[in-house]
């Protein structure tokens, strides 16, 4: 089919939904429809035969108001653009393909003048001609010459783009520009992905992805040497794909991949685990080092060493888009010094670690790139709900044609912070989404630390954007917090601020973080031990993936802080079989609310660490670590560091991860979060002689709005004793003597809740149980020694199975003021409401009648008690719905909720 894009016609096209269509016989049935056309440059006009009358054309989008102008100068029967420009205008069209296939795009040009002037042709970002010279044979326009571009058009909108260059004012005039689609070849080439190959590694245990490209209607068969064959149809967009099942670790195997003309045999195929290694240049530097760019610890005898037939490697060829990628380039290697030499030193430590305590193959890809931000491995969907992206699309696309505000071409500068928006995520990360792996290991964070508080949307973002494009949800996503470094941007970058963010993301379920305070190198970006990071993150992924239940897989995480009596009393959790304080400075400051820090002293007492100075008589906060460049001292007992810290944190991913800080806390009822500072202080009832206020992070006085990063100082005694107290904003009221009945909760409104009360009440905080927080614990009836279960939810009379399945999983969630939500392996939450309704947990977010109370009964042993006040019972379950049964604990009432990986 032919389309002739006219300078009239196709301008009135977009107004008139006209088109001029020219049928070919060895055509492809095939349409390509103009839409728009966008011009550069005030010297393009545009004339035609058919008015005889100057115009206005509306259909015309540029930066300036030039307008087009129609004018009446007959030359050629089809009119002709007439191009008036200096070198670097250009003229766009945006069209749309209802087909993919092959082109031959003809456009009929002529130019004034003899000299160097012509035009150069690009759709969307790509450039698909070199200049074409358009030279007459005489000084005017006197030669109308046919020029072809042959290039291949996938279905969809795209963008065409003629760039002018002439070597005076005046160029060149273009009578038409037209499509000819060409027939398809009779069958598409029959094809597998890339990550399909000789010496691929295979998700063992697991139902794997294997997809690839054929002719449609066809149909491909999979025969793995291990079991059972598999087939896919192959769609009418020629794409197929299909699920094949492995086993437990083993192989070498083949792969026998056809369809009806051809067979496609892979050789030395392993069964194993896969994970994927991504990040900037720590995660980048190869075993071989870098020069002075950076090397390896002991890099030569750790080359010289990595002989690991069952460890294969795979890199993926760096690469950014605009849009979403279906191929990555590629090929697994088996790890050998010759193959290992280039390949991501964290990367590789991290997977000798796993082979040599799993002792199974290892498949690990590396996906990086050196010098590049967060955003741009986060995707477009989730960029957007980012304060400062919410037009990522938007500028994407235009970057496209105009390249900017966004631009590609500086992909393989890594003397540039590569910092195009979701452009790796698309060229890198989406050929990898199909691909069946167990998990992730991250190092990146040093280009982030020009704006820290951007990274704490961004780094949350890019871990939910790959879960979504993995389609998993609780996908291991474990990652290294960046070493302590002098020179961040001359000192001017804040990275104990990406320190601190990083550390936050472990409330982010399913995540890990290596702390590498111990690791960095005071004047060297890239640090050389690469050996302890790559060992410390296949220690997370051993402890929380693998059952190594005896590993200590942290160093001590910052857990809560009191200040009473002059000092901080500050405790922590992973803190193995103890802490420990190295010897030299201790790197921690203490301050009180005018927020000026001190050297502290500190001492540990039954493994709280205290922390005073003479200084500072009323401490309101405690920060360690606090620089660019630090010495840690701070460690337990099995040598694992904490990380950099402060004890209040200007940092919350959201309210779902709500940080504790403080040890009280003021609840504000559902339905008054959006309260003003004034309204809150009236409402609030006070301890009798004490004044309150208001002050954020740094101890100032804000106005408007409450926030939850708020807290509220209370002052007694004449000044002499103070504390501080967190905001906890939407709470649910807890009074027992003005609780609803369990019969309103399916109607209970936001007015019926404010109705509980209209003050603010300062009571002690309820203090979380250890066991909130958790991940993977398993919930066991006390009287029958069953457990309960995420398929079938508490079914009357028995609680499912007898041992611990992955069904059996739960997570338990802090949601604040000691309540906590209950969510299955299947990502839906149990109910209060509801009951635990067989087959489902009820709902897939934690909301008021999804959360509980767990009321420690001794030892392993709890009671769960549904908001609405009745307590969830193994023997009935949810008889009726709206009750969780009995209003007392019995023992049909008491579970047992331990580790299920110590199952």
């Amino acid at each position: 089919m032919r389309i002739l894009l006219l300078t009239l016609s196709f301008c009135y096209t977009v107004a008139t939904a006209q088109q001029s269509t020219y049928k070919g016989s060895n055509n492809i049935p095939c349409i390509i429809e103009a839409e728009n056309y966008d011009t550069g440059g005030e010297g393009v006009s545009y004339h035609d035969v058919n008015k005889g009358e100057a115009d206005k054309v509306a259909n015309y989008r540029t930066g300036e108001d030039v307008g087009v102008e129609i004018e009446p100068k007959a030359n050629k029967s089809n009119g002709h653009i007439v191009g008036w420009t200096s070198d670097g205008e250009w003229l766009e069209y945006t069209f749309n393909a209802k087909d993919k296939g092959s082109y031959t795009i003809s456009i009929m040009a002529t130019a004034r003048n003899v000299g160097s002037k012509g035009f150069q042709l690009f759709i969307d970002e790509k450039k698909i001609s070199s200049r074409i010279e358009v030279n007459p044979k005489a000084g005017w326009f006197s030669e109308w010459k046919e020029y072809k571009v042959n290039t291949k058009i996938k279905k969809g909108k795209h963008v065409l783009r003629l760039e002018i260059f002439s070597d005076d004012k005046y160029a060149i005039n273009i009578d038409y520009i037209e499509f000819v689609s060409k027939k398809e070849p009779a069958q598409k080439q029959f094809s597998v992905t890339n990550f399909i190959r000789d010496n691929s590694v295979l998700q063992r245990n697991s139902n794997v992805n294997i997809w690839g490209k054929g002719k449609p209607g066809s149909i491909v068969t999979i025969e793995p040497e291990w079991g059972i064959a598999a087939t896919a149809l192959v769609n009418n967009n020629g794409d197929w794909k299909t699920k094949v099942a492995t086993k437990e670790a083993g192989g070498p195997y083949k792969l026998v991949i056809k369809d009806e003309n051809q067979t496609l045999t892979f050789s030395n195929i392993l069964l194993g685990e896969v994970w994927v290694a991504s990040g900037q240049s720590n995660m980048e530097l190869p075993l071989k080092g870098w020069g002075a760019g950076g090397s390896v610890n002991n890099a030569a005898t750790e080359i010289a060493k990595a002989n690991f037939s069952k460890i294969r490697i795979f890199q993926v060829e760096r690469n950014a888009s605009f849009d979403p990628k279906y191929e990555a380039n590629g090929i697994w290697r088996i790890c050998n010094p010759t193959n290992a030499n280039n390949f991501s030193a964290v990367a590789y430590f991290f997977a000798r670690e796993l082979y040599n305590k799993l002792n199974v193959p290892i498949g690990i890809i590396q996906a990086t790139k050196g010098s590049s931000k967060a955003e741009a491995w986060t995707s477009t969907d989730e960029l957007k709900k980012v304060v400062g992206f919410e037009n990522i699309e938007r500028d994407l696309t235009r970057s496209k044609t105009k390249n900017k505000p966004y631009t590609l071409d500086y992909i393989n500068d890594d003397t540039k912070q590569f910092e195009t928006p979701a452009a790796l995520f698309n060229g890198m990360i989406s050929p990898i989404k199909s691909y069946t792996i167990k998990g992730v290991i991250w190092y990146q964070g040093e280009s982030n630390s020009d704006n820290p508080k951007l990274y704490s949307s961004i780094f949350p973002a890019l871990i939910q954007s790959w879960r979504k494009a993995f389609k998993s949800e609780e996908l291991p996503f474990y990652y290294a917090q960046i070493t302590p470094f002098q020179n961040y941007d001359n000192n001017k970058h804040n990275s104990y601020e990406v320190r601190e963010v990083q550390f936050m993301g472990k409330d982010i379920r399913n995540t890990g973080m290596a702390v590498t305070l111990d690791l960095g190198d005071r004047w060297k970006i890239h640090p050389g031990n690469k050996q302890d990071v790559g060992k410390r993150l296949a220690i997370w992924a051993l402890a929380k993936q693998y059952n190594f239940n005896e590993l200590i897989y942290s160093g001590p995480i910052y857990k809560s802080a009191e200040f009473e009596n002059g000092e901080g009393k500050l405790k922590f959790n992973n803190i193995g079989d103890g802490l420990k304080l190295s010897k030299g400075p201790n790197n921690f400051e203490i301050s009180g609310i005018d927020g000026v820090f001190h050297k502290a002293d500190v001492a540990i007492n039954n493994d709280v660490l205290e922390v005073s100075s003479n200084e500072v008589t009323d401490p309101t906060q405690v920060r360690y670590g606090w620089s660019n460049w630090v010495v840690p001292t701070l460690y337990n007992m099995d040598g694992l560091p904490a990380s950099s810290f402060r004890t209040f944190t200007a940092f919350v991913f959201s309210e779902k991860y709500k940080i504790d800080q403080g040890a009280k806390v003021i609840k504000v009822p559902l339905g008054q979060e959006n309260i003003t500072i004034d309204k809150f202080l009236s409402n609030l009832s006070t301890i009798k002689g004490a004044t309150c206020k208001v002050v954020d992070v740094n101890g100032k006085t804000p106005t408007g709005k409450m926030s939850s990063q708020y807290r509220v100082l209370s002052i007694m005694n004449n000044g002499q004793d103070s504390r501080y107290y967190n905001v906890m904003l939407g709470a649910l009221t807890n009074l027992s003597d003005r609780r609803p009945v369990a019969s309103d909760a399916p109607t209970r409104s936001v007015a019926k809740i404010q109705a509980i009360t209209t003050t603010q009440v300062i009571e002690e905080e309820s203090k979380d149980l250890d066991i909130a927080n958790r991940e993977n614990i398993s919930i066991r009836a006390l009287s029958n020694n069953l457990y309960v279960s995420s398929e079938n939810g508490l079914r009357p009379i028995t609680c499912n199975r007898t041992k611990v399945d992955i069904w059996e999983r739960f997570s338990i969630e802090s949601v604040g003021g000691g309540r906590v939500a209950i969510k299955g392996s299947n990502g839906s939450y149990f109910s209060s409401e509801d009951g635990l309704k067989p087959m489902r947990c009820n709902r897939k977010k934690a909301e008021a009648w999804e959360e509980f109370t767990l009321e420690p009964l001794g030892g392993d042993l709890y009671a769960i008690k549904g908001n609405n006040g009745a307590y969830v019972s193994h023997n009935n379950g949810s008889v009726e719905g709206l009750t969780c049964n009995k209003s007392i604990v019995g023992d049909q009432e008491k579970f047992i909720i331990k580790d299920a990986a110590s199952k």
